[in-house]
């Protein structure tokens, strides 16, 4: 799955449930992902594209083998980054 994909479902989700939605409230919910879809940034997007470059840039160098980039100090600085627009 690409990468917006993965940024800008985990980021809507966590909008839309920041707060318990009452049951049968459709308009409720309609508000909310229409709020959280609004307030996405093109800087939130772009730092989505950097922090998926610096990820493939470490497949590449692990020669296509699996990476965890959750220990990788090239990629903390965008994680940082994405939590400071965010």
């Amino acid at each position: 799955m690409h990468p917006l994909c993965f940024f800008l479902w985990g980021h809507i989700k966590s909008k839309i449930y920041k707060k318990p939605i009452e049951e049968n409230d459709i308009n409720g919910l309609v508000h909310r992902i229409y709020h959280a879809f609004t307030e996405i940034t093109p800087e939130m997007l772009k730092h989505t594209v950097k922090a998926y470059k610096e990820r493939l840039k470490m497949v590449l160098k692990a020669n296509g083998n699996l990476i965890d980039q959750h220990n990788n100090e090239e990629n903390d600085k965008t994680a940082s980054d994405m939590k400071t627009i965010a």
